[in-house]
């Protein structure tokens, strides 16, 4: 706690000092939404190109369901740096909640599995994204052809399993959209490696729907 008021003792006398976006960060761990949001937006006004703050802040716009938002952010702040893992597998989680078009999503998905070639869950979205969009001749239409195991599992579930990630799980979470949350994790369930968490989880997801319903 101590560290914590000398860091926001730093922040009061020099509101333009580079630590704003830690304690930004502090408070975005805690669940201080609203302050971490304030301190963010301010010291971006400061530090317009502070990459972390720029990540956090697309974060805290997800928690206020502003998905366009953090998706303008993400694109900005990878088109500047495009190894920044965590941003480019966030952003192809929200162009996924924002339904974006597959094509748009296999560009991205394409791109970043050649930067980070191997990675687990990119290369998940590689499996699933890679390909499935078809152009005619004049591209004035966009034909998109999935295989038919994917489309047997979309009747079941908008969610493919390869896109049940606690990532995606998170954040439907901290957008309070329980009941897509629980979907991820009955399709996270199904996988050996999820089924413990999954299954703990959707317990205390019942409970919170019991208790807001």
């Amino acid at each position: 706690m101590n560290n914590l008021y000398n860091i926001e003792q730093i922040l009061v006398d020099n509101p333009a000092s580079p630590v704003f976006v830690v304690l930004s960060d502090v408070y975005y761990k805690q669940g201080y939404y609203k302050e971490a949001f304030n301190i963010c937006k301010k010291g971006l006004k400061e530090d317009p190109n502070n990459q972390l703050a720029q990540y956090i802040l697309a974060k805290l716009y997800l928690i206020y369901n502003q998905e366009k938002k953090a998706e303008k952010i993400l694109k900005k702040l990878i088109q500047n740096n495009p190894y920044h893992l965590n941003a480019t597998i966030l952003l192809i989680e929200i162009l996924i909640v924002l339904d974006r078009s597959k094509t748009t999503i296999n560009r991205h998905v394409v791109c970043a599995n050649s930067l980070f070639p191997n990675h687990k869950t990119i290369s998940r979205y590689l499996r699933l994204y890679d390909g499935c969009a078809d152009f005619d001749q004049n591209k004035k239409t966009q034909t998109f052809k999935m295989v038919k195991k994917t489309k047997k599992i979309k009747k079941k579930s908008k969610y493919h399993s390869h896109l049940a990630t606690k990532t995606l799980y998170n954040l439907f979470l901290k957008q309070k959209k329980y009941f897509k949350a629980l979907e991820v994790l009955m399709i996270m369930q199904e996988d050996s490696q999820y089924k413990e968490f999954a299954t703990t989880e959707i317990e205390k997801l019942n409970e919170i729907i019991k208790k807001e319903s």
